[in-house]
């Protein structure tokens, strides 16, 4: 075989030129263009390094950096993070720029040169860049969606500096409070807003340096617990596509967010969340006036012109400042006063009779999952040694009947049901109860608290007042309630032109639940529960007893069969119209069937 022949130089010069164009067309084709603009994305990510790609994903923490145009402050907020010791612990650095609404040539080139001289040794790096202006609020909004209920994660916006104690501090919060279900998040800020209108000159005490809790967000470094954020962009999402109003009164940000930007603001709707959800934010402010963040508040969203750094950022050195974490923990409102809660003393009842184990599992797994008060069941006494182990275990109490059930209008329904409205007016007891709640026990979805929102007493009268609330369905009055009502004791006309409400959920004050149970299963004359209960509240037959009835999709129980209308969240949970999970939800197992 002949040997080769050997190529001139010229021809090996450009064939190396061809090979080199095609191998810098190929790497550039892995960096996402900073021109494009995908509408079904919000984001454009950068392509990450193969050291990147090799690091382990789904890590622990992440920081969030959200930016646009202000490249210096942006290097100032890596710096100070950079100076961070995070105890070998790897740390994800993520940083979301929005598009400009003038995009210039040389504001791409800015972005392009700031990625190609980042240098971040903590962990994974993602710089992505939005397809379209987003705003603040958006920017927020779309900044981090946990995948679990345990990620950590923090938010920055970028004319923000931090001590190199930020770290150490909130991990040491996030072991101490990551549980508690009365915190939306931590936040690095030293707070000064006081929003309450007449006591807008209150000032926020220091706590001594130790962390305390305050109604208001901090949004200088914050960093929300994992269910509380998901549950707040659950909301977010429902109240934007709505236009949900968020004013919360008395509060001088409400007033803000009606004059202001909307789209620059996204704390109104976060305010309006933890205002609902009892919710607030850990706070820790070092001693001799530092801070573990410091806003330098410069011109951008919310100001005019740059005014400098808020406060003098604490580090090992300059004070004598401890990091603590007491297990009690003071709560100040809105007017930054400590906030002395009541909780109802409150009940469920429910009459689980003739159900099977499974029925009882998913009703205490429902129920437990949010509301730990009090729960009082009548079951029928020989149900299985597991079952009453099972209630026993989850705090139930057990009222138990050797009354079997049966079909409806039966005789034995009938004893069930006179023995049912016996049941909850001995089981809803003054002076040891607020407030009670009585559920259809196969039936009934718990979602939250089933009491949010109920304040002391629960019509804002008396404490000895009878109050009863009812829920309707979205469904006028049919025929088959008016012929019923017709061999009822009551004028069944009074039914003409109402609402159905539904017997099968109801929340009363002790004294209102005799009066209610007489009139159903006495007074009534062996009328069928459903439409007693129909005819004692508009027929008005329930004497001395405040009626407060709530439209389908309003309040602590929701029936969302028979024409019911609502949304669901991102988790298919049932949302009332004020965007929030209905507390209970009444016969979601009927929908499709009615």
């Amino acid at each position: 075989m002949s040997s080769p022949t050997a190529l001139p130089k010229r021809t090996i010069i450009k064939i190396f030129i061809i090979l080199f164009i095609l191998c810098y067309v190929t790497v550039q084709l892995k960096i996402v263009s900073l021109t494009s603009n995908v509408p079904s994305h919000l984001y454009h990510d950068f392509a990450p390094s193969e050291e990147e790609e090799e690091r382990k994903e789904n890590h622990n923490f992440k920081i969030i950096i959200l930016t646009m145009n202000r490249f210096e402050s942006l290097k100032r907020l890596i710096t100070s993070l950079q100076n961070t010791n995070y105890n070998n612990d790897t740390v994800d650095l993520i940083i979301r720029f929005d598009f400009p609404k003038v995009p210039s040539d040389a504001w791409r080139a800015q972005v392009s040169n700031f990625r190609n001289d980042l240098i971040w040794k903590h962990g994974n790096v993602n710089i992505s860049i939005a397809t379209e202006n987003m705003g603040l609020r958006k920017a927020w909004l779309t900044a981090w969606q946990p995948s679990s209920l345990t990620d950590q994660a923090i938010i920055f916006e970028d004319d923000i500096e931090v001590s190199p104690l930020w770290y150490a501090w909130l991990q040491g919060a996030y072991a101490a409070y990551q549980n508690r279900t009365d915190v939306a998040g931590m936040s690095l800020q030293r707070q000064t807003l006081v929003p309450h209108k007449s006591h807008r000159k209150n000032t926020i005490p220091d706590n001594n340096g130790q962390p305390f809790l305050y109604k208001l967000v901090g949004s200088i470094g914050y960093a929300p617990f994992a269910p509380q954020w998901m549950d707040f962009l659950d909301f977010a999402d429902c109240a934007l596509a709505t236009s949900q109003s968020v004013d919360t009164p008395n509060l001088i940000t409400s007033d803000w967010y009606k004059s202001l930007d909307q789209t620059g603001m996204w704390t109104q709707l976060f305010i309006y969340f933890c205002n609902y959800m009892n919710l607030y934010t850990l706070y820790a402010f070092p001693s001799e006036n530092h801070a573990l963040a410091a806003h330098h508040r410069e011109k951008g969203e919310h100001y005019g012109k740059s005014e400098g750094p808020d406060f003098a950022l604490v580090s090992n050195s300059n004070t004598g400042w401890k990091m603590e974490y007491p297990s009690h923990l003071i709560k100040l409102d809105w007017d930054a006063k400590p906030n002395v809660e009541e909780s109802l003393k409150s009940v469920v009842l429910s009459a689980a009779v003739g159900y099977e184990d499974a029925d009882f599992i998913r009703f205490v797994e429902s129920i437990r999952a949010h509301y730990q008060g009090e729960v009082v069941l009548l079951v029928r006494d020989n149900a299985s040694a597991s079952l009453f182990n099972m209630l026993e275990k989850h705090n139930i109490q057990v009222v138990k009947t050797e009354e079997a059930g049966g079909e409806r209008t039966s005789p034995a329904w009938y004893r069930i049901n006179t023995l049912r409205w016996q049941f909850y007016q001995e089981n809803c007891i003054k002076g040891k109860h607020d407030v009670c709640m009585a559920v259809d026990f196969r039936d009934s979805l718990f979602q939250d608290d089933p009491f949010r929102g109920m304040t002391l007493p629960p019509d804002g009268g008396g404490i000895d007042s009878s109050v009863l609330h009812v829920y309707e369905h979205n469904l006028p009055m049919n025929e088959w309630h008016i012929s019923e009502a017709k061999h009822c004791r009551g004028r069944f006309q009074v039914l003409y032109n109402t609402q159905i409400i539904n017997a099968g959920g109801f929340i009363a004050s002790p004294p209102a639940l005799p009066i209610l149970a007489k009139w159903v299963s006495v007074d009534a004359k062996r009328c069928d529960d459903q439409v007693a209960f129909n005819l004692g509240v508009h027929g008005k037959e329930l004497k001395e007893t405040k009626v407060i009835s709530h439209p389908q999709g309003e309040g602590s129980i929701n029936n969302v069969a028979w024409g019911g209308k609502f949304r669901r969240d991102s988790r298919q949970r049932f949302l009332n119209h004020n965007c929030f999970p209905a507390p209970v939800v009444h016969q979601y197992d009927l929908l499709g069937k009615d």
